[in-house]
């Protein structure tokens, strides 16, 4: 398997590598890469937010990576989730999240095109529903990972992002 904690270029996205301010609370590899504006808000607010007691970016020690089988491929596969945070809550008690950032575009199906839209339409159609239901097949792993590991799973998009997470 390739080497996830490299910088690949994401399209629209931006991309870039995180320094932590609080490095004792960083507890994976580095480089920590986030790869839109959004995970880098989330790596913000896990350096400097008290709640967060320890976070890494693309666990990838056991018991990850997650195993699903790959819907468009027909084959086992593996991933590596955004973010696993360690935080107490309100009570004292400390839970353990595993966090996936994801562009919401990703998350909904698009429109079915034109019946006279051109061949490239139609396989950027076909492209982006696979991309969507890889990603929906991923989540459904997750959530099993997280229910068997004692785990809490949360998936954040722009439109539904806040730090409440933290409360």
């Amino acid at each position: 398997m390739g080497d996830i904690k490299t910088l690949k270029p994401s399209g629209p996205y931006q991309n870039g590598k995180f320094i932590p301010i609080n490095k004792e609370k960083y507890v994976g590899e580095y480089p920590i890469i986030y790869r839109s504006s959004l995970e880098l808000r989330f790596c913000k607010i896990c350096d400097e937010n008290s709640s967060i007691l320890y976070w890494t970016s693309e666990p990838n020690k056991s018991p990850f990576p997650i195993r699903y089988h790959h819907p468009v491929e027909d084959r086992p596969a593996s991933y590596y989730p955004d973010y696993l945070i360690y935080k107490r809550d309100q009570n004292g008690n400390i839970q353990k999240l595993i966090i996936e950032i994801k562009p919401e575009a990703l998350t909904l199906m698009p429109p079915k095109p034109a019946n006279n839209a051109t061949l490239k339409t139609r396989r950027n159609y076909v492209k982006r529903c696979q991309m969507i239901l890889v990603n929906l097949t991923k989540k459904e792993a997750a959530e099993k990972f997280a229910a068997h590991y004692g785990l809490v799973y949360m998936f954040f998009h722009e439109r539904n992002f806040s730090d409440s997470f933290l409360y």
